[in-house]
């Protein structure tokens, strides 16, 4: 593969993120930003949710105070315990666990992601929900509204702060790609090594051989020479020579496919593994060890 460092220069002049790459043509591959709309629906989706199951907490505790007698210091220090449950907890271990997804999102199709298109862990959701306390519920929306319209990627504070964004999500089929490794890379990559590739790159990458049916030769000459240069610097070797961009990037998709599913068969293993450890021992250890 002909190297194309002006490509990758341009690349990381431009502060590569992994969401958007605009190549030749006018023709960009890009993990796309949520409109201001879905965005809206989604979060009155989730807002009508939360307060339904305020409403029914809120019910439920009414009734045991009536029948416990609660005193009033008690009976306001569990409603508050109750709203911070429901408008900051639960959103936020939602869209933890879900990795960046809520009831409202499903529906319109998005999903929150880092700003390099990766997945977002429990402390970007806290951070986003510990904002939008003030943003939605405090201010009323207004601040969080402004801030996605405003924002070239439709980021309210919160995004802003754990450095994610909201982006169109597409159905899971359209990642079910059968892509093999190329004859003429087996040699190389059986001593490849790569390291963690961004996974809006890797997205863009995939999206690449999806569109392939809808490009021209041009368009998809280009395309897949830009996202070869941006892909090169996370391997070693170098592809060889005068590899085709496509073979090589086919070839880091295996590649990359192959590291991820040892690395899940290892962890897998050793929690086996420690699982068998810990049922052998006697039942007051057994408990000490689960609770560190």
């Amino acid at each position: 593969m002909a190297r194309n460092l002006d490509q990758f220069e341009q690349l990381k002049a431009r502060g590569y993120l992994g969401d958007e790459i605009v190549i030749g043509e006018g023709v960009a591959l890009d993990l796309p930003a949520a409109t201001a709309a879905s965005r809206v629906l989604a979060g009155a989706i989730d807002w009508i949710v939360l307060i339904l199951g305020m409403a029914v907490n809120v019910f439920f505790f009414a009734r045991y105070a009536s029948q416990t007698m609660l005193n009033a210091p008690l009976t306001t220090a569990a409603l508050i315990g109750i709203v911070a449950l429901w408008v900051w907890l639960v959103p936020a271990l939602v869209c933890g666990i879900t990795r960046g997804f809520s009831l409202g999102k499903i529906i319109t199709r998005t999903r929150v992601v880092r700003s390099d298109g990766g997945v977002i862990t429990f402390r970007h959701a806290f951070i986003r929900a510990t904002i939008g306390i003030f943003e939605v519920y405090v201010f009323q929306g207004v601040p969080a509204f402004l801030a996605v319209v405003i924002s070239d990627r439709g980021q309210r504070f919160g995004d802003m702060l754990a450095d994610t964004y909201v982006v169109r999500w597409p159905k899971r089929r359209s990642f079910e790609l059968d892509i093999s490794m190329p004859a003429s890379m087996q040699a190389w990559a059986s001593s490849a090594r790569t390291r963690e590739v961004p996974g809006g790159l890797l997205l863009n990458i995939t999206s690449h051989f999806k569109a392939i049916p809808t490009l021209t030769p041009q368009a998809r000459s280009e395309q897949a020479r830009v996202l070869a240069a941006a892909a090169e610097q996370y391997v070693s070797p170098a592809p060889p020579w005068g590899t085709a961009p496509e073979d090589f990037l086919a070839a880091l998709l295996v590649i990359r496919n192959h590291v991820e599913f040892s690395r899940s068969q290892l962890s897998r293993e050793r929690q086996a593994r420690t699982l068998t450890a810990v049922n052998r021992l006697p039942y007051q250890m057994r408990n000490a060890a689960i609770d560190e």
